[in-house]
């Protein structure tokens, strides 16, 4: 689809259907939600109008007008650093942003540089902390090189807080982009006209020439150099250039240990500390609980004494009515894992979930096999192989060994699905359908048989049904 064709009615019932139904209502007091609900008496006048506005035939007019909502962060704020601000903004400016942003998405990773991988589709940060984790194993283990390497990392205020439209809209016409395309985005940005909700009263109109950050400003990096004087003062010298556009102080930490008991000392004294903070009303919780371990759960093989005994701290605080109150147990932690229509509350098994997490990577790695991670884990673990098919090897990091491990889960139902067949083995590989594991019962020695397309007429497109009957018994020749 061209950035520049006609939107059409089809884009804008796709957001709604995707419109969380009420998150940051606008002033005027329809959520979402009504527009969801009666979409089928509303939805044709809405859609005409986002369509005009979006293929440039009406101008925004004040649709995207916003209100800016103070929210405190703690108890008895003090300081504007303690407050979180929220746009409310009309819902029909919420349809016409999210049709372009549908759009835009479509060609997001070809404009943005592999080593991003925030907010672009088909890319996970878990990717990005694997490859830091990597590289800091590899520095670790060569010690001995006449030329050392270091690592920095930095908590940075967020590049795009000081981000000027202009700077935008000039870099995306550098792009390429067409103009039609840069002015309807540049008008989403432009045009928006806040004021500030204060003690119940909306102050004066602000035109912005920059974002609103919402929540942590804050943006960790890592960067890599040659450990020399030159290398040093290469860093030095774009950190102080950096500073001198105002950020804030950057703040140094570290990132991995040597061993795996060291890796997650802190884990457990880390998650106490966060649980306190959270509430026993928090209709939110199991998903606080599940964010605050996911990323550990994607990247390591967690043990399961871990795990038990974060469950434990769980378990006390779901059922205490009180921080004194201790509560009763009304039933086995495993009864409250179960789904909702199993009868539990849809919490996760925190050990299964890490497997399947785990099994995740492995299958990005098989089918992502150009991105970033996969290219640097195959260089480095299984450049002659492919990952199925990978040994462990010597000295492997805590990271290849978890994902190693996992990659049983996809072994057990995964098969090929054959296409032309020349790239599957017919006698070691998984692609018969409903038998067993997938794989050929028996083995042959005929060794003019070795993969599947040896079993397939080309020019036909169809089976080899004399050599199917040769090769195979009457069932299994059958099924294919």
């Amino acid at each position: 689809m061209a950035l520049v064709e006609e939107f059409r009615v089809e884009e804008v019932t796709t957001v709604v259907k995707n419109i969380k139904p009420l998150k940051a209502s606008s002033m005027d007091g329809y959520p979402a939600l009504f527009y969801k609900k009666y979409w089928h008496i509303m939805g044709d006048e809405i859609s005409r109008h986002c369509l005009d506005i979006l293929d440039r035939k009406k101008e925004f007019g004040d649709i995207n007008n916003t209100t800016i909502v103070l929210i405190p962060k703690v108890n008895s704020p003090n300081c504007m650093t303690q407050l979180r601000p929220i746009s409310l903004c009309n819902v029909e400016y919420k349809i016409i942003s999210k049709a372009v942003v549908n759009r835009f998405r479509t060609i997001l990773d070809i404009c943005i540089d592999e080593a991003q991988v925030t907010f672009v589709p088909r890319r996970q940060i878990t990717g990005n902390a694997l490859i830091a984790y990597e590289v800091l194993q590899s520095l670790k283990e060569k010690k001995e090189r006449t030329q050392g390497q270091f690592m920095l990392k930095l908590e940075m205020s967020k590049a795009y807080n000081m981000v000027e439209w202009n700077f935008i809209e000039q870099v995306m016409r550098r792009m390429g982009f067409f103009e039609e395309w840069l002015n309807l985005v540049m008008k989403c940005v432009r045009m928006v006209e806040y004021s500030v909700l204060f003690n119940g009263v909306c102050g004066e109109k602000i035109k912005p020439s920059r974002r609103l950050i919402q929540g942590d400003p804050l943006n960790d990096s890592i960067l890599f150099g040659e450990a020399s004087l030159e290398g040093a003062n290469a860093i030095k010298s774009i950190l102080n250039e950096y500073e001198g556009s105002d950020c804030k102080e950057q703040i140094g930490a570290s990132l991995g240990e040597n061993r795996k008991k060291e890796a997650f000392a802190n884990f457990k004294h880390r998650f106490l500390r966060r649980i306190e903070n959270w509430s026993i009303q928090q209709l939110s919780f199991g998903v606080s609980f599940t964010s605050h371990t996911s990323l550990y759960d994607a990247m390591f093989l967690i043990a399961y004494t871990l795990f038990h005994e974060l469950e434990n701290i769980i378990s006390k605080f779901w059922w205490r009515i009180s921080k004194t109150d201790k509560g009763v147990h009304w039933c086995e932690w495993r009864e409250v894992c179960k789904s909702k229509v199993q009868g539990g509350l849809g919490f996760k098994d925190s050990t299964k979930f890490n497997i399947a997490l785990l099994a995740k990577q492995g299958w990005k790695l098989i089918m992502n096999p150009n991105c970033l991670f996969a290219r640097l884990m195959k260089a480095k673990y299984y450049l002659n192989n492919e990952f199925l098919n990978a040994i462990l090897g010597s000295h492997p990091s805590f990271s290849w060994r978890s994902i190693w491990c996992a990659r049983g889960l996809l072994k057990v139902d995964m098969g090929w699905r054959v296409g032309n067949g020349k790239s599957i083995n017919l006698w070691k590989e998984a692609w018969l359908p409903g038998s067993g594991q997938g794989k050929i019962i028996g083995q042959n020695n005929n060794i003019n048989f070795t993969i599947v397309s040896d079993l397939i007429n080309s020019k036909q497109i169809t089976w080899r049904s004399e050599v199917l009957r040769k090769l195979f018994d009457e069932e299994q020749a059958n099924i294919i």
